[in-house]
């Protein structure tokens, strides 16, 4: 009997063991599978390979006042600090207060760009969300451009972000212009109209300018090659181009736009200018102001010259192309352009004003082709086209007297071409009394 107890005992304790062990596979196993038994995770669940967040941080909040901003998920209003389930829509509405609009929103410190007055994103990450308010003042239109390509100009808001031309910019606000040159340019001048650029931007050959909006705004800006002769190294007093400092300058001379005179000799004998471009603002040239410039190839002149100085461009021997003479201009100084023997033609179709010829102004030009003298012609000075050999036509055909008064005697010695007048104007007799053989002289009705 006793014999029967002890294995009944010994048999008892092998079935605890044998469902222990039992017991703690079924749980190994339910560890290592949750899935299996139809488990899930939750915010900082643990699965095979990682932490998976199920909840982020949001933060929202207003710059400085003058307004609110609140949020919602699934029209819920939440405070700024809740944590939002990932994939959840947070919408994010800014009110400002009463005399105030929006200036500007902001993602986690980044600009965003957005023009009304709400904003959403599904949340896939702490966030934070901040708006800005400030005084509604009225709005400009603020345009920009650049004058004769070679070159960009960009422009950025007041919060430093691009804008482009026909933005609308709120009173009081600055607006950034950049010029950016194409290669082998630089910055040249700038316009404005509606406002004023701070001081030390928008000057010539400075690439950048600023501008506070106080009205509906307009900045243009130039360029120039970048072989053009430094501002820094021409002499101005005021509007008027003195001359220049230091050695002779040598490449292309633009002259800044508000000058309205280049002084007497204030290039002389500068034979490394190679181009000259003058400003609408220039009325007059000064005597010998480019006397022997024999580099000068390309001559610009203003539309509102009224003077050329006597010698003014004496000597300009590559000087070539069609010299084009604007509508006001009154005097072509003597020897104005004497000497310049690869000037092509001369038009005088523009000039409007009564115009007075001086002294061998155009002595010795080798042009050719047709001579056409304008209707405003006032008088032509002593041999001013003395041994323009190679004119075929001096055109008199719009010219009267008056108010043409004088032709200077041997105005057209050592010429070979023929002249073209208009009956009964009086004009045959002023050639034939300056030295001109009646006989080169054709009169039509």
């Amino acid at each position: 009997m006793k014999h029967t107890n002890k294995s009944a005992k010994r048999f008892t304790s092998w079935a605890a063991v044998l469902t222990l062990a039992a017991s703690l596979v079924i749980m190994g196993l339910f560890t290592a599978c949750p899935n299996a038994a139809g488990g899930g995770t939750s915010s900082g669940g643990n699965t095979s390979g990682g932490t998976t967040q199920s909840k982020y941080t949001v933060n929202f909040s207003v710059e400085d006042g003058n307004g609110t901003l609140t949020a919602k998920v699934d029209g819920t209003a939440i405070n700024s600090g809740a944590q939002v389930e990932k994939g959840k829509t947070v919408t994010f509405t800014a009110a400002p207060a009463a005399g105030y609009r929006i200036t500007g929103w902001t993602r986690n410190g980044g600009y965003l760009p957005i023009a009304g007055n709400t904003y959403s994103e599904p949340i896939t990450s702490d966030v934070t969300v901040t708006v800005a308010f400030e005084l509604d003042v009225p709005n400009y239109t603020v345009n920009f451009s650049v004058e004769g390509g070679n070159g960009t100009l960009t422009a950025a808001g007041p919060n430093g972000q691009p804008i482009t031309t026909g933005t609308e910019i709120a009173k009081g606000k600055k607006v950034r212009f950049t010029a950016v040159p194409a290669t082998g340019y630089m910055t040249d001048s700038w316009t404005i109209s509606g406002g004023t650029f701070e001081a030390g931007t928008g000057t010539p050959e400075n690439p950048l300018a600023r501008v506070t909006v106080s009205a509906p705004l307009t900045v243009k800006v130039s360029f120039k090659p970048a072989d053009s002769i430094p501002l820094s190294k021409l002499i101005i007093a005021g509007t008027v181009l003195k001359g220049y400092t230091g050695e002779k300058p040598r490449g292309i001379l633009r002259v800044p736009a508000h000058i309205t005179e280049i002084f007497g000799s204030a290039f002389y004998d500068c034979t490394g200018i190679t181009e000259v471009h003058l400003p609408e603002s220039l009325t007059k040239i000064g005597s010998d102001a480019f006397y022997n410039c024999q580099g000068i190839i390309k001559l610009s002149l203003s539309k509102n010259l009224t003077r050329i100085g006597e010698y003014a461009f004496y000597s300009c021997r590559n000087l070539e192309g069609m010299l084009e003479f604007p509508p006001n201009l009154a005097e072509i100084g003597r020897g104005a352009f004497n000497q310049c023997f690869k000037v092509s033609g001369l038009d005088f179709s523009k000039c409007t004003q009564p115009l007075t010829i001086s002294k061998g102004a155009f002595q010795n030009f080798r042009i050719t082709g047709t001579v056409k003298l304008p209707s405003c012609l006032n008088s032509l000075g002593e041999g001013v086209f003395w041994g323009c050999n190679k004119v075929a036509l001096f055109d008199f055909y719009a010219c009267k007297n008056p108010p043409l008064t004088a032709i200077g005697t041997n105005a057209f010695n050592y010429t070979t071409g023929r002249f073209k007048v208009k009956t009964g104007t009086g004009i045959k007799e002023l050639l034939t009394a300056s030295g001109v053989d009646a006989s080169r002289i054709d009169e039509e009705p």
